[in-house]
């Protein structure tokens, strides 16, 4: 029931965050590099309370943010 046009946009959003969050975690270093060397699985652990708030914002579909987001 959520819509899905919402939904890309969320994906979108956790993955430009994502981006982000490594490389301000890695200055100087490329962050796709980064990401493809890592090899444990809670390298990224401290990304965890920004998803956690992203979450958050796009529990209510309905909310005003949302439909601002769905209309750009």
């Amino acid at each position: 029931s959520y819509p899905k046009k919402l939904a890309f946009v969320y994906l979108d959003e956790v993955r430009r965050l994502f981006w982000e969050h490594v490389a301000r975690e890695n200055p100087g270093q490329d962050p796709g590099k980064v990401i493809a060397s890592t090899d444990r699985p809670y390298a990224f652990i401290k990304f965890d309370p920004v998803l956690r708030n992203l979450r958050k914002e796009f529990a209510d579909p309905n909310s005003r943010k949302n439909m601002q987001r769905l209309q750009e």
